[in-house]
């Protein structure tokens, strides 16, 4: 049986990052006019009348003492602290037995956790899945990704345009350019 009432967890390592994640989720809500209405809107939470929630955590001590369905990671390669957010995040991760957890992020090198989880991931060696996105696979963004790489250093160019932990790519050899 499918749980109509979903909640959803964005951790952001900066609040404004978190407000403008919120405010792009409502927004495409009200311009699809796709499912149920909102009950409370505001900067940091969204409840829909279904009961269903989406909240932000800009610091890692304010996902303690939720639980959540889904909890979204935004530039998780950046996280300043990895010990204290696991410590933190798997008592909220572990609320819910069928709790999801996505890292979205530009890679950041080869020495950071992030890494560690993509390579065993990738290799079949832990429970997530590896994904990429490189800047032509987003409509508009590879002309402008371009049009500043200019300004990049390459080790920028590699990371940001295409999303490359630096020192470890297979699959940057494999990709045509």
């Amino acid at each position: 049986m499918r749980q109509s009432n979903l909640s959803i967890m964005i951790y952001t390592p900066k609040l404004d990052l978190g407000k403008e994640f919120l405010s792009r989720i409502a927004e495409l809500r009200d311009m699809l006019r796709f499912g149920p209405t909102f009950k409370i809107r505001n900067k940091e939470y969204l409840e829909f009348i279904n009961g269903s929630r989406i909240r932000i955590a800009s610091t890692i001590s304010r996902l303690r003492g939720h639980n959540c369905d889904l909890m979204i990671i935004d530039e998780a390669a950046y996280l300043k602290d990895p010990e204290e957010f696991v410590y933190c995040a798997i008592p909220t991760y572990a609320s819910s037995p069928n709790c999801q957890m996505i890292f979205i992020s530009t890679p950041r090198g080869r020495d950071n956790y992030l890494n560690e989880i993509y390579v065993k991931a990738h290799e079949h060696k832990n429970e997530f899945v590896a994904s990429r996105m490189y800047a032509d696979d987003i409509p508009n963004r590879a002309e402008k990704e371009a049009r500043y790489s200019a300004y990049m250093s390459m080790t920028d160019m590699l990371r940001e345009v295409l999303c490359i932990f630096w020192g470890y790519d297979r699959q940057f050899r494999k990709r045509k350019m």
